[in-house]
């Protein structure tokens, strides 16, 4: 064990060593050796170790490779201070980094699992939605936004990506969901996910947490929410998982199927209304559960509990569904979120025009000068993201029929739409796509649609 001189600084300005005593400077709470400058029998002083020390400044002690500076570095009876940070006296456990508090405090945490089960929780994207600027019908069990399918109770619902730049509040990200009642006739309406089985098995035997933000406009209203299990076969999920919308009873086979689902948790907030969507302010829910071995695909749930009028809304926010405590909201890149949302559903058009619009930007374009293709024409294309399985493909021609392709002749300026069209060799990342009519000399243009949804 190695022994080191005291050190003071001099009357010159130096640091110099007291002869008076030595002292062992790694045995914490230690007593050094009998000075031997002093009176007789006089110990040396206290080592430098946590439960040996008294507040205060701790001496400095030359090491072999380090000053320690005792005008940074003190002990106030409980923690180290060193250079103004307060070290926590006790040892953290395995893997907890230290985190601040901003006032010179540090504890032990344990670090954030950054994953998030849910997809486009911002709600950043919708590809497959006919408007940007009003509200879309969709029909129950259909997707709207990316990833997102509508549940109702009895007829259509309505849904819009917002903008809310110009809203008040601190709603997390650049978008909100909203969600509109606008039949005539009371109804209840909400909005679920499917999570992918290689994304819900880590989960199992796990507590998770939901949390999102939520508002309402038009009326006061009870927003419901659930963490479900699918535990029937992986990947091939009962979508519409309510079975009688007026039940109270938030079981498996009262509000839920009996079949194949298992309910993690189920919570409830009530909701003041604004008038105008604009003045919304959300407010954080959260709900937590633990996930069985059994889970299969993880599904997350809202609703309205009681039915709600024409014209009422719902506003949701910042969705997340991750292992652990609540924690703040935090997106992912947009080029990284849309790659994950391009797994499920891509299209050739950009990203804000809707499937089957007049529009020619983006189209997949093949020709052939050889009379071998005299039955028409050919294109291969790559597409951006593998999917999830070999997609459902949808072909549109300049003008939006579906499953059609336009077509033009060499040296003529003539387009043909409505032509016939095939699409074969379909993979996971690929296809082939024919212009089943025309001469050799053709050229075929058609937008493509690939979806490969839960």
């Amino acid at each position: 064990m190695a022994l080191h001189k005291p050190l003071v600084l001099g009357s010159d300005g130096l640091i110099e060593q007291i002869p008076s005593g030595d002292f062992i400077d790694p045995a914490f709470g230690a007593t050094g050796p009998t000075g031997p400058v002093g009176p007789v029998g006089a110990t040396g002083p206290t080592g430098p170790g946590l439960s040996g020390l008294t507040a205060g400044r701790i001496p400095y002690a030359s090491t072999s490779t380090a000053l320690v500076d005792s005008a940074n570095v003190r002990y106030d009876g409980s923690n180290v201070i060193l250079s103004g940070l307060k070290y926590p006296a006790a040892d953290g456990i395995a893997d907890q980094v230290l985190r601040t508090d901003a006032a010179g405090n540090l504890s032990w945490a344990t670090p954030k699992d950054t994953s998030n089960v849910i997809i486009n929780g911002g709600f950043d994207f919708s590809q497959r939605v006919t408007s940007y600027t009003t509200h879309n019908s969709v029909a129950d069990d259909v997707y709207c936004f990316d990833r997102w399918y509508a549940l109702t109770q009895t007829a259509a619902e309505e849904v819009l990506r917002w903008n809310i730049a110009s809203a008040t509040g601190a709603q997390p990200g650049p978008f909100v969901a909203r969600l509109l009642q606008h039949q005539a006739a009371a109804q209840r309406i909400g909005l679920a996910q499917i999570v992918e089985g290689m994304n819900s098995w880590p989960l199992r035997g796990q507590t998770i947490t939901l949390q999102a933000k939520a508002a309402c406009v038009q009326t006061d209203i009870t927003l419901r929410y659930a963490i479900l299990e699918w535990t029937g076969t992986c990947d091939t999920v009962t979508s519409d998982v309510v079975k009688d919308w007026t039940s109270g009873t938030y079981t498996a086979n009262n509000f839920f199927l009996a079949t194949g689902l298992t309910v993690v948790a189920v919570g409830s907030t009530a909701l003041t209304h604004v008038d105008a969507i604009a003045s919304a302010v959300p407010i954080a829910i959260t709900l937590s559960g633990t996930v069985s071995a059994s889970c299969n695909n993880l599904i997350v749930l809202f609703w309205s509990e009681g039915t709600m009028a024409q014209h009422d809304e719902i506003v949701l926010s910042g969705v997340d569904c991750h292992i652990g405590a609540a924690r703040t909201w935090s997106p992912r890149p947009v080029a990284q979120e849309l790659a994950l949302c391009q797994r499920y559903y891509e299209k050739s058009y950009n990203i804000d025009v809707a499937p089957g619009t007049a529009y020619a930007a983006g189209a997949l374009m093949g020709s052939s000068s050889s009379p071998m293709m005299s039955t028409g024409t050919l294109g291969l294309y790559l597409q951006y993201a593998p999917k999830r399985i070999v997609p459902t493909p949808t072909l549109y021609d300049f003008v939006g029929a579906s499953g059609k392709c336009s077509r033009v002749t060499w040296g003529s300026t003539l387009l043909t739409n409505n032509s016939a069209v095939n699409i074969d060799w379909i993979s996971e990342k690929a296809a082939t796509i024919a212009s089943v009519t025309g001469s050799f000399d053709a050229t075929f243009m058609a937008h493509w649609v690939m979806s490969a949804e839960l």
